[in-house]
């Protein structure tokens, strides 16, 4: 780290003609927003560093941004949320308290974990080699006071994209009641499936295979088709947006989305201490939101 400074190396600092050479260079093969991200990246090293470096206080390289945003379309997916109406489509379909289908009751497992706890995709499926430090597991379901008859369970998510350093975060998500129930979901699939913690907590008996974020979108997209629904306009961060589209109109104050998304904007307000009550109402109130 220390080569990349001092008389040798006068890369760093960086100067905002050399960042603003470097946008322009990152414009020719990758996206606006990949550029941004690019830049921010440079901006943790200068930190780490000990080198002040605010780019939005760069005016001349925020011109060029502008330009390159003008300049590169950017192409957005319409993707649309899972809502509660979505949920209680599926839930008819799958019927998964009289299923036998045992596939069936673990995607309504994911399904709804997903959902109440604003999970991106990354944090409840396997996309490469099992790693049981990083994949969640059936150890990291905790359902409380007991498995008979839980009123919320803790889920320890190990691994997430809003924590690099893989300090962990667990969740609180209570029991609603209404159908589309986490909590209920959980314990059913747990009972009936009986997933070990040598391997991922979510997967198909037949064919034997996990849960991945490609299977998990064909396998959503394949229930809605049968719901009548426009099934490809559906992904699996749909879950996530979901959560938060639905958490809003059911009148949650913006700081508590944002804990409960773990989203890193606005950091700060991810460090009220949120009183245990109030996460243990999110469902309920979720739940209880009128389509």
């Amino acid at each position: 780290m220390h080569g990349l400074i001092g008389p040798s190396n006068p890369l760093l600092p960086a100067t905002e003609i050399t960042l603003m050479y470097f946008a322009s260079h990152l414009a020719n093969t990758v996206s606006y927003e990949t550029v941004k991200l690019y830049l921010v990246a440079v901006q943790d090293l200068h930190r780490e560093l000990n080198f002040p470096l605010k780019l939005t206080e760069m005016h001349r390289l925020q011109k060029v941004l502008t330009g390159i945003k003008r300049l590169i379309p950017t192409k957005r997916r319409d993707r649309f949320p899972i809502t509660l109406t979505v949920l209680h489509s599926i839930h008819s379909y799958l019927k998964p308290e009289f299923s036998h289908n045992l596939n069936h009751v673990m995607l309504w497992a994911a399904f709804t974990l997903a959902f109440f706890g604003f999970l991106r995709s990354s944090e409840f499926t396997c996309n490469g080699p099992f790693n049981p430090s990083v994949h969640l597991t059936c150890n990291d379901i905790t359902l409380l006071p007991n498995s008979h008859s839980p009123s919320h369970m803790l889920v320890h998510i190990k691994q997430s994209k809003t924590d690099p350093f893989r300090q962990g975060h667990t969740l609180t998500i209570a029991k609603s009641s209404s159908p589309i129930c986490s909590v209920m979901a959980m314990k059913d699939y747990l009972l009936q499936a009986q997933p070990t913690s040598s391997q991922p907590l979510f997967a198909f008996v037949r064919p034997k295979q996990w849960l991945t974020r490609n299977n998990l979108t064909m396998e959503l997209r394949t229930v809605l088709q049968h719901c009548g629904l426009p099934a490809n306009n559906f992904y699996s961060h749909s879950f996530c947006i979901g959560a938060a589209t639905t958490a809003a109109k059911a009148g949650l104050p913006a700081w508590l989305i944002k804990v409960l998304g773990r989203w890193s904007s606005d950091c700060y307000e991810r460090y009220i201490r949120t009183p245990k009550c109030t996460i243990l109402e999110v469902p309920r109130l979720l739940a209880n939101t009128s389509p």
